[in-house]
């Protein structure tokens, strides 16, 4: 993956969830090099695992078990921190996917974390999804990388179109 293709995951210092009170840490891939003198050598452009952090709680949780994703890697993840009374609208940590956004009735946020993986090999996305703590997690589809995919906040749901010749296969599931 070049950069530009890493999403959010840009940040060193993790990613904050105030309704939840959690932070969100990319684990990068690392190797150790050399022979009689070890060098750590980490790879930014491979994400195989977040870390997530209770705060409160002084917990640490990891989202895939390790080795679970192989060589894919997290491009992204996305989820819901508040609701922005002056815009009638829920923020999240990463807009670049969210859709139908405006107009919404104040609510709390929701309890999902939307997961964004990358196999290189077959050029395939994967959709996972589960609670903010990483529980329940569940595979929503594979789909090649081209596809076109938001989340509808307004409908609550997440909506993948896959183009078949000259039509398009519209997927939606459950925000």
């Amino acid at each position: 993956m070049k950069s530009s293709e890493i999403g959010n995951l840009g940040t060193q210092q993790g990613i904050y969830d105030p309704h939840c009170n959690l932070i969100y840490y990319y684990i990068y891939s690392q190797e150790t090099q050399g022979f009689f003198y070890k060098e750590v050598d980490t790879n930014f452009q491979h994400v195989p695992n977040i870390a997530i952090w209770d705060i409160p709680k002084k917990t640490k949780f990891l989202l895939f078990q390790d080795g679970f994703l192989g060589q894919s890697s997290i491009r992204s993840i996305y989820f819901e921190q508040v609701y922005d009374a002056d815009k009638n609208a829920i923020l999240l940590n990463n807009n670049r996917r969210c859709l139908n956004n405006n107009c919404l009735v104040e609510r709390e946020p929701k309890n999902k974390l939307l997961i964004e993986t990358y196999q290189p090999r077959d050029k395939r996305i994967t959709l996972w999804t589960c609670d903010k703590w990483g529980n329940g997690l569940k595979k929503l589809g594979q789909f090649h990388f081209n596809i076109q995919w938001h989340i509808d906040i307004y409908n609550e749901s997440i909506r993948i179109m896959e183009h078949r010749g000259n039509d398009i296969q519209v997927t939606e599931f459950s925000w």
